[in-house]
């Protein structure tokens, strides 16, 4: 201990004495840890962090899939599958040690103020038992209340928004969907299972009982303690097996099988930030490299230091530990810095680009894994700059030192030269791979951007309602009640255009719906899906959409009328595709008598996540002739939508008080949330991109003018027997290329294998791309040459009889 703290005091002296070397070796390393940090604090959120439930990792998500030749697509599970499924578990439990249902939705919660849209989910009585939660207030589900119980549960921050945090609470009575429900609990402070909801209700299966192809319901289950993952699956296999059998019509096609829901929460995610963790970790090398050479030059000037010691009795081993504790002094101070630059930039982020319907358990925040990692980064940082110029300069003789001072330096041409050469083509390949996956990143993005949507978003708003109590229980009282709602918002001054929806596209997803073409035979479990939207005749017109063909839905199409239905030009093109789909019919079940007509096409609509590549067909529908609860919105206004946000919420208001509106947003705010994974991807990759282009610029500029200062007195010499300028230029930019030419061909390759490990994330960019794969290395190649001119120009400028005397 006695010789580390002397070692300390010496490594602070020396810092304290070189104050500008050591805020260059600061900046480094803080850059490097500030883009881990950047990246570590998400993806510890995303995919490290336990889920915040007991034993975590034994809490299963069971999904199940539709499977043939053609197709895999997900579905939910109906009741009767579920009912099935928890009574042969639950007879034996040597699979699952619990497991229950629950599904989300949205409910208008009033009684109280203003009315409020709160999101929600209805949940089997043993679901919060299982994942091991805890109520503040009250209790939670008793399983008689399963079946009607008119009680609900509340979050933790609706309870404090919209009840004030009375401690009361339990027992009032609230209305949802106009109705009373009584308040029985408060859940634990924190939990908004499963994403971002704030009301819980009892399961409530009512008619579903009856419905094994009504598939809505998401399960999760615990494993018993000592069953595998790959058990479970094997035993539900068989259980889907038998399923199939003894229900042919409705489950042949079907499989399911278990996930840990913290494996399904990361899966996406994991690989994308996997490759982003190697390219941090790149940036974070870069930094080594340009503090190593930094510290490499300075040893040249401590040469004779060194040896001093070394001859006055220093072992090697002692000098190599001094060295490397003043090495680990900068790289704990980069670390500090870097950490406070990283958790700012964390938090400006978030700020700026985060969604609000993140899910609750994702906080991008520094806990003490981040710290963790950051501390391990710093320490390993530190070792890594710092060996090779200890190991290089304890390695050097009084002798060595004596020829240095005659200017003669073995260790400034010779060893060491090569070290910082190594290390400059280190920067470069480094640096070629990450503006690779910058580029390819970033004109993902702006493909994004420009890609054909299906809709015009700009100059709508949408907002999301729901016509929900007895009072709408009517088919004609909900159509009635648009109809009046549709005048209201068209009689406001700047709008154009007003239309009701199911859903949204490309704000949420999405509901699936069979469809079976008119002289095509499907069994009912293999029947082709669509995603279904039912729209109302202005929606077209409000949402911007393209009709290709045919005409769009009527005033006309109403309940008295034929059933009739557009379909997006992916579903005309594969189900019709040598002649016109106007005219076609389908049927919605196999054993139905009603046929649905096609009387118009439009282009296809981006549903879900732009980057995906296969295309989902879709079909929509009157809304009249299916006037659903749950709606959206959409106003088309000749002025910025925000503008008129209060005039819709007046005009729904007049129309029914008691109808709230939830997530008011313009539509371009909704493509906003939908392009988030896209564009923090390429900003990521971009910042990284860029900090690897500036240190490796700093680099290669550092190692050339330090070869440069070595060089000198031959420079003078040079141009002393007339060489030119140009000349002496020359010779210095030749041996960079040199040096560019070895980073080059070094990172193509690497940039290639980077590359297709992005290939699920690119829109509409090959991973061979030639602009990228040409442009970018050229980008380089120019960057680096500007590196090394301005020293090499300053070499051509010295005037011989200084450099003959320098030392």
């Amino acid at each position: 201990m006695p010789t580390f703290l002397q070692d300390l005091r010496i490594a602070l002296r020396s810092v304290r004495t070189t104050p500008l070397f050591a805020a260059a070796c600061v900046s480094c390393i803080a850059l490097g840890i500030a883009a881990n940090v950047f990246v570590w604090s998400p993806f510890n959120a995303m995919v490290m962090r336990p889920l915040p439930y007991r034993e975590a990792d034994r809490v299963m998500r069971l999904s199940m899939w539709r499977m043939n030749e053609q197709r895999r697509s997900a579905v939910a599970f109906s009741y009767p599958d579920y009912d099935d499924l928890s009574r042969a578990a639950n007879q034996r439990r040597d699979v699952f040690d619990g497991i229950s249902a629950w599904y989300t939705r949205a409910w208008n919660l009033s009684g109280m103020h203003e009315p409020e849209r709160v999101n929600g989910a209805r949940v089997g009585a043993d679901l919060f038992p299982l994942l091991s939660l805890r109520p503040a207030l009250g209790r939670f589900f008793l399983p008689e209340e399963e079946l009607a119980g008119k009680v609900l549960v509340v979050s933790h921050a609706l309870w404090r928004r919209r009840f004030g945090g009375d401690s009361a609470i339990v027992g009032r009575m609230v209305r949802v969907n106009d109705e009373p429900y009584t308040v029985i609990g408060v859940m634990q402070e924190g939990i908004r299972f499963p994403e971002q909801e704030d009301l819980w209700l009892p399961l409530e299966l009512g008619t579903a009982r009856t419905g094994r192809d009504w598939r809505y319901l998401q399960v999760t289950a615990r494993l018993t303690d000592g069953v595998s993952v790959a058990r479970a699956n094997a035993w539900l296999g068989d259980f889907m097996a038998s399923t199939a059998e003894r229900y042919p019509s409705t489950n042949r096609g079907f499989t399911a099988w278990v996930q840990p829901l913290q494996e399904e929460v990361a899966g996406e995610m994991r690989r994308i930030f996997l490759v982003m963790i190697g390219a941090v970790t790149f940036v974070l090398l870069i930094a080594c490299a340009n503090v190593a050479n930094l510290l490499l030059a300075r040893g040249s000037a401590r040469q004779r230091e060194i040896a001093l010691r070394s001859a006055l009795g220093a072992t090697r081993t002692r000098i190599v530990r001094q060295l490397l504790t003043e090495s680990l002094v900068l790289a704990t101070a980069g670390g500090a810095l870097g950490l406070l630059i990283g958790s700012w930039s964390i938090e400006l982020f978030t700020a700026t680009n985060a969604p609000s319907t993140i899910p609750f358990w994702m906080k991008f925040d520094v806990d003490r894994t981040v710290l963790l990692v950051s501390a391990g980064l710093t320490i390993m940082t530190g070792v890594v700059f710092g060996l090779a110029p200890a190991l290089r300069l304890s390695a050097t003789s009084l002798g060595e030192a004596l020829k240095a001072a005659g200017g003669r330096s073995v260790i400034a041409g010779g060893r060491a030269g090569r070290l910082r050469s190594s290390l400059v083509v280190m920067q470069l390949t480094l640096s070629l791979v990450l503006l690779v996956g910058a580029s390819l990143m970033m004109r993902s993005f702006l493909a994004t951007q420009q890609a054909d949507l299906g809709v015009r978003p700009h100059g709508v708003l949408s907002a999301d309602l729901a016509m929900a109590g007895a009072a709408y229980d009517s088919a004609a009282t909900r159509v009635s009640t648009l109809a009046a709602m549709e005048r209201e918002l068209r009689a406001i001054p700047s709008v154009t255009a007003v239309g009701f929806t199911t859903v949204l596209p490309i704000k949420r997803c999405c509901t699936t719906i069979s469809y079976f073409p008119e002289g095509k035979y499907y069994p009912q479990s293999d029947g082709p899906v669509a995603l279904r939207y039912a729209i109302s005749p202005g929606f077209v017109e409000a949402a911007g959409m393209t009709l290709v063909e045919g005409r769009g839905v009527l005033p006309t199409d109403d309940m008295r009328a034929e059933p009739v239905a557009l379909v997006d030009e992916v579903l005309a093109r594969r189900e019709w595709p040598t002649t016109t789909a106007i005219g076609q019919r389908f049927k919605t079940r196999p054993g139905d008598s009603v046929w649905t007509t096609v009387v118009g096409v439009v282009r296809h609509v981006v549903p879900r996540k732009i980057v995906e590549d296969r295309l989902t067909t879709e079909i929509f529908l009157a809304l009249a002739q299916q006037p659903d609860r749950a709606l959206t919105i959409a106003v088309r206004s000749d002025r910025n939508p925000s503008s008129v946000v209060h005039q819709v919420a007046a005009a729904v208001r007049r129309v029914d008080r008691e109808l709230p509106l939830a997530e008011v947003e313009p539509m371009t705010r909704s493509i906003w949330n939908r392009m988030f994974e896209p564009r923090v991807y390429g900003i990521m990759f971009a910042a990284f991109g860029l900090a690897a282009l500036i240190l490796a610029g700093i680099g290669l500029y550092g190692v050339v003018s330090y070869t440069v200062a070595r060089r000198i007195q031959e420079m003078g010499i040079r141009i002393a027997l007339g060489a030119g300028q140009q000349a002496i230029v020359r010779l210095v930019v030749a041996d960079c290329a040199r040096l560019i030419a070895a980073g080059v061909a070094l990172g193509l390759p690497a940039a290639f294998v980077l590359a297709r490990l992005l290939r699920g994330t690119l829109y509409h960019v090959e991973t061979s791309d030639v602009t990228t794969f040409v442009g970018i290395p050229l980008f380089l190649v120019i960057v680096s040459i500007v590196a090394a001119w301005a020293p090499a120009r300053r070499a051509s400028r010295v005037d011989p009889a200084v450099a003959l005397r320098a030392d």
